[in-house]
């Protein structure tokens, strides 16, 4: 059967199948080349991706159809060693023992993690101490909405441009919120060359501009006021306040679950470092001579052939981690 017409018979089937009582290792999902791919390898190589992405992740023609034919690729290829005579290369058996230990560690990590989320302490009391000692971190920071016009220097002189910026100020004094789209199109628009503006700057926060303009436009009290000439690298500005939102602090309840997530993470963070420094911090002991003579063993290894390895010097207690 081939594999596009086993993915499309497979998902035809999918709303109407019938669980059976039957071990998966021995149903055969599909066969290729007299290579079959059981339940119970799917099952083991999904099982290997992360609890959120599992559930769906099957759940698309094309990527069941690439993921099995996958698969069936792998085994076909592993069951020619024998040809190639593959178990017979100089690294084979050590390169094998090599990913069964890594199978294992990752194993062994999976197991430390879901330990360390079972044990985790209750986060809710402490996420409550996080938030009084830290509210303002929660908080939604003091936003502006300013509307200013730009005069540009480049081809004026600087006091050229500050007065026709002192004649701006004076026009949005005078003119209200008005008069603001002209002066805008006029000098603003010049500044941004063929680019369309508004003049509307959304959202400002503290941090955001170049210090003289944001201590200018935070100065601004209420809605239509109006900023002394402010200069920048850019030019003169006239900066108009057109709404501020003061400072949110939310309550407690509104951000206890972001801060229970965070305060978790931190947690599951630290302790697999834990686990990690622990392993490290074990007692070391390393061969000086040999230890040495990796940093240059390597140089020609792409011949195929190795040095012969010098002389061992024994084992030696060395600083904690590090060989």
């Amino acid at each position: 059967m081939q594999i596009r017409s086993f993915a499309l018979y497979f998902v035809g089937l999918v709303s109407g199948y019938a669980p059976l009582s039957i071990a998966a290792d021995e149903v055969v999902v599909v066969e290729r080349g007299g290579v079959q791919i059981t339940m119970s390898e799917i099952d083991a190589k999904i099982m290997e991706l992360p609890v959120d992405v599992r559930p769906s992740y099957l759940d698309s023609p094309e990527r069941l159809q690439n993921f099995v034919s996958n698969l069936l690729l792998e085994k076909q290829a592993a069951q020619l060693k024998s040809q190639y005579n593959i178990e017979s290369g100089l690294y084979y058996s050590r390169r094998k023992e090599q990913a069964l230990i890594a199978l294992d560690a990752r194993e062994v990590r999976a197991a430390v993690l879901a330990n360390i989320r079972a044990t985790m302490p209750d986060m809710k009391a402490l996420a409550k101490e996080n938030y009084l000692a830290n509210a303002d971190r929660y908080a939604q920071p003091e936003q502006l909405t300013l509307r200013h016009v730009l005069i540009k220097v480049e081809g004026r002189t600087e006091d050229e441009a500050r007065a026709i910026a002192a004649d701006v100020r004076d026009q949005m004094l005078q003119q209200g919120l008005a008069g603001d789209d002209a002066l805008v199109a006029k000098y603003t628009e010049e500044y941004t060359g063929s680019e369309k503006t508004d003049g509307y700057l959304r959202g400002v926060r503290r941090g955001a501009m170049v210090p003289s303009f944001q201590d200018a436009a935070f100065a601004l009290k209420n809605a239509g006021d109006v900023s002394d000439i402010v200069k920048t690298r850019y030019g003169f500005h006239v900066i108009r306040l057109i709404d501020r939102k003061e400072k949110v602090v939310p309550a407690f309840e509104e951000v206890a679950e972001r801060i229970i997530k965070e305060l978790s993470e931190a947690y599951v963070s630290t302790m697999t470092r834990k686990f990690d420094d622990d392993l490290r911090n074990a007692p070391l002991a390393a061969d000086p001579a040999l230890i040495l003579s990796l940093r240059t063993r390597y140089y020609e290894s792409a011949t195929g052939q190795l040095p012969a390895i010098v002389e061992p010097e024994g084992l030696q207690s060395t600083a904690v981690g590090k060989p």
